[in-house]
């Protein structure tokens, strides 16, 4: 995902790339575009079924909402938060209710850092091996450059 300039929103939108009706330049931002709603609008209520099936009926996935002149829009999603706690939440007693799994997990984690420790073990050796050996030819080509001129 990427984000665009101020100039190349401008850009997009003087080319036909991006199209924004009715576009007010004066709602142009940094990397962003101030959009005004209207008073009514639909927002998803997806905490209403387990998972969205376009091939079922869902009449109550989305729900109007009527702003007021003077009411605020909360843009906060609780249903998101809710999901994303309850999963972890379910994830951590049953970590911490089964030894086995909480086993499981300490063993993985401790052998994937020993794995990682010996290959960056073995890339040191191998570099240090490397370096020295080519340290090595390279003295030795000089000590017989000096054998040859001066003998």
């Amino acid at each position: 995902m990427s984000v665009l300039s101020d100039r190349d929103i401008r850009a997009s939108i003087q080319a036909g790339r991006v199209r924004i009706d009715p576009y007010d330049a004066s709602c142009l931002q940094p990397s962003s575009v101030d959009l005004h709603l209207d008073r009514e609008f639909r927002v998803f209520r997806n905490n209403r079924y387990p998972y969205i099936d376009v091939r079922a009926p869902q009449p109550d996935l989305t729900e109007l909402v009527a702003i007021g002149d003077d009411e605020p829009v909360n843009r906060h999603k609780p249903s998101v938060d809710v999901m994303f706690d309850s999963y972890f939440s379910h994830l951590w007693s049953l970590m911490t209710s089964d030894p086995a799994v909480l086993t499981l997990h300490l063993t993985t984690g401790l052998a994937t850092y020993a794995v990682c420790r010996l290959a960056w073990f073995f890339c040191y050796i191998d570099l240090r091996v490397r370096r020295d050996c080519w340290d090595l030819e390279l003295e030795i080509l000089g000590e017989a450059e000096r054998l040859r001129a001066g003998g």
